[in-house]
């Protein structure tokens, strides 16, 4: 397939997706192959994706995504400045509460597919520049 067009890579993943979905929990050996595909065709479909983009517009949507993240690093509670909280005289918040407040701004603004795209950008310039 690797002459495929992004259209008939992402069609295969769709079905691998499916594919996923209807096999047993307990189809351990299948459901591996099948991931292992994915991952195969999710390189790929970056690679297709990202064929006709120039180096400096790869390279500029990888600093702007990373100031993204640090845009979101900035709204986290700081765990330096979190105090006793509690009963007993503390007024701060209790630090599983900040880590709980932290994890929440993480997913609000999908931290996760941010730290993925910057990934692949990374994968890409680094195949692009060897």
């Amino acid at each position: 397939m690797a002459e495929s067009n992004l259209d008939e890579v992402l069609a295969e993943l769709n079905d691998l997706q499916q594919r996923l979905d209807e096999l047993p929990d307990d189809a351990f050996a299948e459901r591996l192959a099948v991931q292992e595909r994915r991952r195969e065709l999710h390189i790929q479909a970056v690679g297709l994706r990202d064929a006709g983009r120039s180096i400096e517009e790869l390279k500029k949507e990888c600093a702007d995504l990373r100031r993204m993240r640090d845009s979101v690093f900035d709204r986290h509670l700081s765990m330096g400045n979190i105090g006793p909280g509690g009963g007993e005289g503390g007024g701060g918040i209790e630090v599983r509460y900040a880590f709980e407040v932290n994890r929440t701004i993480d997913e609000a603004w999908d931290l996760d597919k941010i730290n993925r795209q910057i990934r692949e950008l990374e994968v890409e310039l680094g195949r692009r520049l060897r």
